[in-house]
């Protein structure tokens, strides 16, 4: 028990301007030395910024192959059983209310899960994939 520190590049960078060089400057060295400080494994990685584009074949490659177990972005969704470890969505909590912090943890994520759902359902009727209409029946 107790707090875990994690990596979260050495400058606070957007990780998608990121070449091989300055990944191992940024993810693999800072890593390194929070391990030092802390006297523990960096098992964790929240991008900064937390978004998804940041999130770039080069990067996770790195942290894949670093040690690290897992990376985080903020995109206040659900994560499955087919969320990669490395792409994991965590919820930026910003309420000091009880009730709302309940609903930013619980409620909304769900509802922009079942909002993405349909959008993906109404995609996928748009292009003819999707359900049979009543004519076509």
């Amino acid at each position: 028990s107790g707090v875990e520190i994690g990596n979260h590049t050495a400058e606070h960078v957007f990780c998608r301007t990121l070449d091989t060089e300055s990944v191992h400057e940024q993810v693999l060295d800072s890593a390194v030395a929070v391990s030092r400080l802390s006297g523990r494994p960096v098992r964790g990685f929240a991008y900064p910024y937390g978004n998804l584009v940041d999130r770039t074949e080069l990067v996770t490659t790195a942290l894949r192959g670093s040690g690290h177990q897992c990376a985080f972005v903020v995109h206040n969704r659900v994560n499955t059983g087919r969320t990669d470890r490395f792409g994991w969505f965590r919820i930026s909590l910003t309420a000091s209310d009880p009730q709302l912090l309940a609903a930013q943890l619980e409620v909304l994520p769900r509802l922009r899960a079942a909002r993405s759902a349909l959008r993906g359902l109404s995609r996928r009727s748009a292009s003819g994939h999707g359900f049979a209409s009543e004519g076509g029946r």
